[in-house]
């Protein structure tokens, strides 16, 4: 949230957090389970604000692993399809010299039996860890009531 002067308040996200984990319990124990579906709107929603809070506490950036080619950060974001992860490139990333390619094979090489991602190798890319602008959200892979059963906070890039 961001205060009178534009900036994000740390401190006004870690109050709206604590007064979601207030209002859930508060819910649980004037309605029982009756009061599921807002127990966990108030818990979700606390759990946003905690970690938008430590985002801002770290200078509103995260630590999360980027795709560089050379010294640049790639504008792109990790996508699991079906036959495993690749980096999906951004539109206007294509016309920087990457050749018209907008997948890049993840890069698994760190694992047990991995291997390096030639396609990586060929357009001069890498994946490393970095402190990037960011922000918090809820992602769910269903929609209505059922939605509710896999939503969960993550950090994406700003």
């Amino acid at each position: 949230m961001k205060n009178h002067t534009g900036n994000h308040d740390v401190k006004v996200d870690t109050v709206k957090a604590q007064a979601h984990e207030k209002q859930a319990i508060t819910s649980w124990e004037r309605s029982g389970v009756d009061g599921f579906l807002s127990q966990w709107g108030h818990g979700i929603q606390g759990q946003l604000a905690s970690k938008q809070a430590e985002i801002i506490e770290n200078g509103g950036t995260y630590r999360l692993l980027a795709l560089y080619q050379y010294a640049r950060v790639v504008a792109a974001r990790l996508v699991d399809g079906p036959y495993g992860l690749y980096w999906a490139v951004e539109t206007d990333q294509q016309a920087k010299g990457l050749n018209g390619h907008y997948s890049i094979p993840f890069d698994n090489s760190h694992e047990e039996g991995g291997k390096r991602s030639t396609a990586q190798k060929k357009l001069g890319l890498s994946q490393r860890w970095a402190y990037l602008p960011a922000k918090a959200i809820i992602v769910s892979s269903g929609t209505g009531l059922s939605g509710t059963t896999t939503a969960q906070v993550v950090v994406v890039r700003e």
